[in-house]
């Protein structure tokens, strides 16, 4: 009886090494899926997050739009209120307060600048020819009815060509300079003095009309 023995080494399988290989492929894409479903998880989560604070935020804005809208509305008919007690304690009219201050000023006298606040408070630049005038004005101001107080705040001297061949004041241009006075005043009206002078003047140029 004949007994065979191989003595060469046994061969392994050679579908062992790509048996292999596929199993790391495999544990290699399952870990990239794992890690991708993570990482896409992870953005979701933000996303979602993110569009909360949004929805919240624009619900904030509609919230104080409206908020300014219900002011806008209640605040208008306040504002047209105000501006009616405003209108009825309105400043009187310019012109019929500056002709009275103007018929109180001497013949050469005359008002630069003109200026009046909502409380009745006037303010005056007016030009004189000598510092007498300037007090004969503040006295006719303090004299007048429709005048509570009068102040003389400052009275300054200022020098204006002129063409009087009589002044003997020369600059360097050859210009007759001649000097005149600046008084600042300060006036409080008696506005119903004013109204009632002004109410008058519209009833007679109404009558003549």
């Amino acid at each position: 009886m004949l007994v065979e023995i191989n003595l060469l080494p046994k061969k392994e399988p050679k579908n062992k090494t790509l048996l292999l290989l596929v199993i790391i492929i495999g544990v290699i894409f399952l870990i990239g899926l794992i890690s991708t479903y993570m990482i896409h998880q992870s953005y979701e989560k933000k996303l979602d997050s993110l569009n909360s604070e949004i929805n919240e935020t624009k619900l904030i804005v509609a919230q104080e739009q409206q908020k300014l809208v219900e002011f806008e509305q209640s605040n208008s008919v306040s504002e047209l209120e105000n501006t009616v007690t405003w209108a009825k304690g309105y400043p009187v009219k310019t012109v019929p307060l500056i002709k009275q201050l103007t018929a109180l000023l001497p013949n050469r006298g005359f008002i630069q600048t003109f200026s009046y606040t909502e409380s009745g408070e006037v303010s005056l630049s007016v030009q004189f020819d000598t510092s007498r005038e300037a007090a004969y004005y503040l006295k006719n101001l303090l004299d007048s009815n429709f005048v509570k107080e009068a102040f003389l705040e400052a009275l300054t001297t200022v020098e204006i060509p002129t063409a009087n061949n009589n002044i003997f004041d020369i600059d360097d241009n050859n210009e007759k300079l001649v000097p005149r006075y600046m008084g600042e005043f300060k006036i409080m009206i008696n506005r119903n003095a004013i109204e009632e002078v002004t109410d008058s003047s519209e009833v007679v140029e109404g009558e003549e009309e």
